[in-house]
């Protein structure tokens, strides 16, 4: 039962990253189309700290185990 669950946490969490980082895109592509220096801005940093921010969550779930 142990494996299914851990199962459903890893689901959850790359489903959000998933659609976190589309987000991310997105704002950046509609930055660039519409000459939007703030909105670009914003989706260049988050998916620039995106994998930092995905790698300081899963050392925080690993050490509440």
């Amino acid at each position: 039962m142990e494996k299914q669950g851990q199962l459903n946490v890893d689901f959850a969490f790359g489903i959000s990253i998933l659609l976190i980082g589309t987000a991310l895109v997105v704002l950046w592509a509609l930055g660039e189309a519409f000459g939007n220096v703030q909105i670009s801005t914003l989706g260049k940093w988050g998916l620039g700290l995106l994998p930092i921010l995905i790698e300081i969550i899963q050392a925080l779930i690993r050490s509440m185990k």
